[in-house]
């Protein structure tokens, strides 16, 4: 299995990490992508992290980051261009557009200025997008951002909750997949569209996430979600596509191994 998004450099992890690493270490868990959400994030995480040889990086910056750094900060370009060329990094993100948390639309400004810069990054390098759309009107925004690209973009929309005419709209904007966590195990009207997404959308556009430690899937022991639940994901995907959990798993691991290049 691969763990397509974490977040194991957060403070909630300080004195779990090494546990849950010889865990992961012990499991059938080949890799976990630990994706940026600030600058400082991008640093913190390898000093963290890097002792642990199934963790890989990202350089991105969180659209919620995004909406107050200074985009004409030189500096923070080029510390993110040395370590987007190192080998532990293999995407380029969080990156996109958030109008949950902001709502200011000079926010929103500076989030697709980043937003564009990534993918010009993401571009360049040959390395795929995590991409992180949420709050009203956002999907519609960051269509309209990718459209521009002609189609010549890869990566997986993160932490994916929309419909399958949704799930259509991106597949037309470049070789996406679509990564699902622990939202599929949840109650409510959203999610019940999106288990209705996922019955359609072809085993071969979806990875595996937690987003952890937020998003605990219903079913887990501990409310700090980490990777150690991505068999209640691929529980519920089987269930819902009526397929087995094997080829859930195997399916979902060469599609993470293909886009990340792993």
């Amino acid at each position: 299995m691969i763990d397509t998004h974490t977040h194991f450099d957060h403070k909630r992890f300080n004195k779990t990490r090494n546990d849950l690493m010889d865990a992961i270490d012990s499991s059938n868990i080949e890799y976990v992508i630990n994706a940026a959400i600030s600058h400082r994030s991008i640093f913190v995480m390898r000093d963290k992290l890097s002792q642990y040889p199934k963790v890989k990086f990202t350089v991105g910056k969180h659209p919620n980051f995004a909406a107050n750094d200074d985009f004409s900060d030189s500096q923070q370009k080029e510390e993110i261009e040395q370590l987007v060329s190192e080998n532990r990094t293999v995407a380029i993100g969080e990156t996109g557009i958030d109008t949950y948390h902001s709502k200011d639309s000079k926010q929103i400004d500076n989030q697709i200025l980043w937003f564009e810069y990534f993918i010009e990054l993401s571009r360049k390098v040959n390395k795929p997008l995590i991409l992180h759309i949420r709050g009203k009107g956002a999907d519609r925004k960051a269509l309209k951002v990718l459209k521009s690209y002609k189609g010549n973009l890869q990566g997986v929309v993160h932490c994916f909750c929309g419909s399958y005419r949704l799930y259509k709209k991106y597949s037309k904007l470049g070789d996406f997949y679509f990564g699902i966590g622990g939202s599929i195990t949840f109650d409510g009207r959203d999610y019940k569209k999106l288990r209705k997404a996922v019955k359609k959308i072809p085993l071969e556009r979806i990875v595996l996430e937690t987003d952890c430690p937020y998003l605990a899937p219903k079913g887990s022991v501990n409310k700090l979600n980490s990777s150690l639940n991505l068999p209640i994901i691929i529980s519920e995907i089987a269930k819902i596509k009526g397929i087995s959990e094997d080829t859930v798993t195997n399916i979902t691991y060469h599609n993470a191994k293909k886009l990340f290049n792993l």
